[in-house]
């Protein structure tokens, strides 16, 4: 598949390699640091390509988790190729052979020591199962949080659409189970990113139902363009209300000559 973005994710050995793979990689995702993609947006699809110098190259089909200005590109990478595995478990024999040599251990080199299949069986690190389902998303990664919220329950979605991080409520609005009585509440709250109205406005039933494009209006956190555009469905009693002094003063105006065209 061509994809309109591409990042490159260049690393200087294997080993380096193998780092971002036991900490990022297993768990869905990739930081590419220095990356910049213009007009990228969360969820857009891009190749990946990984390079180790000197060694191998790997391409693969990613989507975009967010762009960091000033530190680079997070993806979610859905699948991990098979040459990529491959060259991963080479990696590992490796490193295992080194350090058997480094300490005099004979046994990983004897027939029934653990191999690769051992160590791809062993289970995937997961966040704290203690504490409020607050504490364990907070105790997530944002790349696991971003996987999490595509396919979360009701009450963990509202509490990612209040998480500082902007870029989750996106994922939080693709999730296929979000109703419209939760995006409702989502445009009232003061936490919710400009990116997330502008979803809510262009999906083809939220975008027109009227109470959601009242709380977009009457919400000062709303981006004013898609505010104003959201007036064309509200209530007459919210309309009333803003040409009232209800809100900023460009939706007061706007307001005031709707009513008067009434």
């Amino acid at each position: 598949m061509s994809c309109r973005f591409r990042v490159s994710a260049r690393f200087n050995s294997g080993e380096e390699l193998l780092e971002a793979y036991r900490s990022e990689i297993t768990r869905g995702g990739l930081l590419v640091r220095g990356a910049v993609l213009k007009g990228a947006v969360p969820m857009d699809a891009c190749d990946l390509e990984i390079h180790v110098e000197g060694q191998r190259s790997f391409r693969m089909e990613a989507r975009v988790a967010t762009v960091l200005p000033g530190v680079g590109v997070a993806v979610l990478i859905p699948e991990i190729p098979i040459d990529l595995e491959n060259f991963i478990g080479e990696l590992q024999s490796a490193s295992r052979g080194l350090d058997a040599s480094a300490v005099g251990d004979p046994a990983s080199t004897r027939e029934g020591s653990p191999g690769r299949e051992a160590e791809a069986a062993a289970p995937v690190e997961k966040p704290a199962g203690g504490g409020t389902l607050r504490d364990r998303i907070k105790a997530m990664s944002t790349t696991e949080k971003m996987k999490f919220a595509l396919r979360a329950e009701r009450d963990a979605r509202f509490l990612l659409l209040q998480d500082v991080n902007p870029a989750l409520h996106a994922y939080v609005l693709r999730n296929p189970r979000i109703g419209l009585d939760e995006v409702q509440q989502a445009v009232r709250l003061n936490t919710l990113s400009p990116e997330a109205f502008k979803i809510i406005l262009a999906h083809h039933e939220w975008g027109k139902n009227p109470t959601v494009c009242a709380g977009i209006s009457r919400n000062p956190k709303a981006p004013l363009p898609i505010a104003l555009k959201a007036m064309d469905f509200i209530p007459i009693n919210d309309l009333r209300a803003i040409a009232k002094g209800a809100g900023r003063m460009p939706l007061v105006r706007e307001a005031r000559k709707r009513m008067n065209r009434r």
